[in-house]
């Protein structure tokens, strides 16, 4: 039951994500910037989660994983400089 339920969700969320465009992500990426600047975490990373897609560019995509690793708590100036993110 529970590995049906799976299967189902993860066919339905490949369909979204198949309509996802680069310039979408791309706009994702931005309005989490701006999200962030504005305090706004939770809403911020939702958009990261956005650009991670495996639909988006390559580049975006794994900007996006970086910036969400770091705002998720569960990385450290270490692993973002190891990651290739600038530090604030």
């Amino acid at each position: 039951m529970r590995l049906s339920i799976v299967l189902v969700v993860s066919s339905l969320s490949a369909i979204a994500y198949a309509d996802t465009t680069p310039r979408e992500c791309i706009a994702h990426n931005e309005k989490s910037i701006q999200l962030r600047a504005d305090h706004k975490l939770q809403e911020s990373r939702e958009e990261l989660l956005q650009c991670a897609l495996p639909a988006c560019p390559g580049e975006i995509r794994a900007e996006c994983e970086r910036e969400n690793l770091l705002e998720s708590g569960g990385g450290d100036w270490r692993r973002a400089r190891l990651l290739g993110t600038p530090t604030r």
